[in-house]
């Protein structure tokens, strides 16, 4: 993890909270962004499975440029990805005290 943590140095140097308060039954986490690339950090201290959620949105996110966005996870390593587009609720299943790590990125 800390080699990865190295070569993101510089999403790591800019953070926005997600607007929901951590709390027992909801998925905390926080966003990356540096102009239309990014990575979303969510965390589920609970013991059961969650959802997390966020907007892609500058509000939300940080998210600075509109259009379509591929999201996929990094961290553990999967296959799963999903498009969405500039102002979607992006919707991901966090498992039991897990935290993982998604990266957002123009799709092509």
């Amino acid at each position: 993890m800390l080699d990865w943590g190295r070569k993101n140095i510089e999403y790591l140097k800019v953070r926005k909270d997600l607007p929901d308060w951590p709390t027992p039954g909801k998925v905390d986490g926080s966003a990356h962004f540096l102009g239309d690339h990014g990575l979303v950090v969510l965390f589920n201290s609970d013991k059961q499975s969650l959802e997390g959620q966020f907007v892609l949105t500058e509000e939300s996110v940080g998210l600075k440029k509109k259009g379509a966005f591929l999201v996929t996870q990094q961290y553990p390593l999967s296959d799963r990805q999903t498009k969405a587009g500039y102002g979607a609720v992006v919707r991901w299943p966090v498992p039991p005290e897990t935290a993982l790590i998604l990266r957002i990125q123009p799709a092509e």
